[in-house]
C-alpha cells in the first residue's frame, strides 16, 4: 500500500468512487477497497433511481438530498467528457395515483412548495398534477391520464 496515502473509502459503489474522483481531482492521494466488484452491491440494486424527498420536507438531510439530485445531471455530463463513456442519464418524472382527495391536497401542496422552493429548470420540466376532466374516480383507465399529464424533459 500506497505511504502516501491521504484517503482509505471502503466500498466502490456509486458513492465511493463518486468521492474517490472528487478528492483525486483536488489533489488527494485515494484508495478504493472494494469486497467484490465495484458497483456490483447496493449501487446495482438500486434501479438507477435518484428519489428526492417531496417537495414540502425542508429538513436539512432533504435539501441535500435536493442539491445531490439537481447537480447530478451535470456530474453525469463531466464523467462523460471524462470517460467517453454515455452515462445516458434521463430525468423522466414520475406518476403516483392521487386516490383519495386528502392525496390530493398533499399533491397540491407538493407542487406549491416545488414551484416557490426548487429551481425553476426543475418545476419548469413539467412538474404538477394532471387529472383527466371530470374524473376523480379511483379506477380509471391510465390512458386519459398520460394524455392529460404535462410534457415532461427528456
Amino acid at each position: 500500500m500506497d505511504n502516501d496515502l491521504d484517503v482509505a473509502i471502503v466500498g466502490g459503489g456509486v458513492i465511493g468512487l463518486s468521492c474517490a474522483w472528487r478528492l483525486a481531482q483536488e489533489g488527494l492521494h485515494v484508495a478504493v477497497f472494494e469486497r467484490h466488484t465495484c458497483g456490483s452491491g447496493a449501487s446495482g440494486d438500486s434501479l438507477g433511481v435518484l428519489m428526492p424527498p417531496t417537495a414540502t420536507c425542508r429538513e436539512p438531510l432533504q435539501l441535500v438530498q435536493l442539491q445531490s439530485l439537481w447537480g447530478y445531471e451535470g456530474f453525469s455530463k463531466e464523467l462523460e467528457e471524462a470517460s467517453g463513456i454515455d452515462i445516458d442519464y434521463c430525468r423522466c418524472g414520475l406518476m403516483d395515483s392521487l386516490h383519495s382527495d386528502h392525496r390530493r391536497y398533499q399533491a397540491t401542496a407538493e407542487v406549491e412548495s416545488a414551484t416557490a422552493h426548487w429551481p425553476a429548470r426543475i418545476h419548469e420540466s413539467g412538474y404538477g398534477i394532471a387529472c383527466p376532466p371530470g374524473r376523480r374516480s379511483n379506477s380509471i383507465h391510465p390512458l386519459p391520464l398520460i394524455l392529460a399529464a404535462p410534457d415532461s424533459a427528456t
